[in-house]
């Protein structure tokens, strides 16, 4: 008891978090991925969810590693450029293996994130903003996922661009890369204006509408 007296909150660690979360993250096969970074990133979201800086205090406080915030930044430069591909392709392929080997429905959304600095490029562009921010720069990240919430993967888009004409180009890019038969698509009916379910119609798509009573093509 007299040496655990002696002991500072600062000479504790947390293991827990990593013996559980990390077991799970193996499982899913993300150990492949050699980058420690990416490790530590993905189980500290899980357990401490919050800004960049959080993490780095995290980190620092109950795992004793320092790592520079700056280095968290150019590293999502890196996840996003070089190791996207590789992060998705172990999603989709635990995605299906938990869904019995087919995915046969997919939901995809969109979100609007915007920047607090006021420079523009060709990417972080001024639109329509679900932040009410529509003056600040913004760009649009689609998710597509399986049944039960599963990831299979994500895009960018510039911040002006109308989230509908975003939806059947990632299929089709998810299809091709994936092997990917044409799965049923829900979808928020905000995604969807007449011209989009014309086409969507005439690609032979089935699909339903949240926030309607309108399902197209389903048997």
């Amino acid at each position: 008891m007299s040496n655990l007296k002696r002991v500072k909150t600062s000479q504790v660690q947390v293991d827990g978090p990593e013996r559980v979360f990390g077991k799970i993250f193996d499982d899913i096969g993300f150990n492949e991925v050699q980058e420690e970074l990416f490790r530590h990133l993905v189980i500290t979201r899980i357990i401490a969810p919050g800004c960049k800086l959080k993490t780095v205090d995290y980190l620092e406080r109950y795992k004793g590693i320092s790592i520079d915030i700056s280095k968290i930044y150019r590293f999502m430069d890196t996840l996003h450029r070089s190791l996207k591909e590789q992060v998705e392709q172990i999603a989709f392929d635990y995605n299906k293996s938990v869904l019995g080997g087919k995915i046969s429905v997919v939901f995809y959304d969109m979100t609007t994130l915007y920047f607090e600095a006021e420079d523009e490029d060709d990417f972080r562009i001024p639109g329509y903003s679900k932040d009410g921010k529509p003056h600040n720069p913004q760009i649009l990240p689609g998710l597509l996922v399986g049944s039960n919430g599963y990831p299979i993967g994500y895009e960018l888009f510039e911040g002006n661009k109308y989230e509908g004409h975003t939806l059947i180009p990632v299929l089709e890019q998810f299809q091709q890369r994936f092997n990917l038969s044409r799965p049923i698509v829900i979808a928020d009916a905000g995604l969807l204006s007449a011209p989009n379910i014309k086409d969507f119609t005439s690609q032979q798509y089935e699909f339903i509408l949240e926030g309607t009573d309108i399902g197209f093509g389903i048997s």
